[in-house]
Order: structure tokens, then sequence, then C-alpha cells
């Protein structure tokens, strides 16, 4: 169960990053840590994090996570391109480990 506080958390993140704030990582990091499902802000933040190089490299290990979760939010949005597209980079992985 999220709190008000948790929800109001949220929002205003959303907000801030639908704004050109930033906190993009952030969001994504407390939509996992609240077990909530958000898929199109996931998969439109997400890949905004993921298509550029410098914020990508940035995550160390965490980068194979967000590509999980942005497939997984891509499967929910119907965008089956981006969701193949992530599976096949987050199944690279394994071979890097």
């Amino acid at each position: 169960m999220v709190t008000k506080s948790e929800e109001t958390q949220l929002n205003r993140l959303e907000s801030q990053v639908d704004n050109g704030g930033g906190g993009a990582w952030e969001y994504l990091c407390l939509v996992r840590k609240l077990k909530v499902r958000r898929s199109d802000k996931v998969l439109k933040y997400g890949l905004s994090i993921l298509n550029d190089s410098k914020k990508r490299s940035s995550l160390g290990s965490e980068e194979w996570t967000l590509y999980e979760e942005v497939a997984i939010a891509a499967m929910d949005c119907q965008s089956l391109d981006v969701a193949k597209v992530s599976i096949v980079a987050s199944r690279l992985n394994v071979f890097w480990i």
C-alpha cells in the first residue's frame, strides 16, 4: 500500500520530470520501490535515460535493471519493437558478466 506521502512524492517527481526539471532516475527508482505500475511513464523516462549514453553509463549494473523495466513497460504499452530491443540488450548482459 502506497502512503499519501509516497504518492505525493511520486506525483511531484513525475511533474518535475515532465516539466524538464530532471529526476527521471529518481522517479523510476521510486516507482520500483513502491511497486506501482506506471508503464507509460517508465517507458518514456526509461528510454530517455537509455538513449543518452552518458546517463546510461552512469547507471552501472542498474542499467540492466532499467532495460528489463523498460521491456515490461513497453509490452504493457503495446510497444513491442521497443520491448524486443530491450530484452535483447538485457540478455546480452549475461555474456558480459
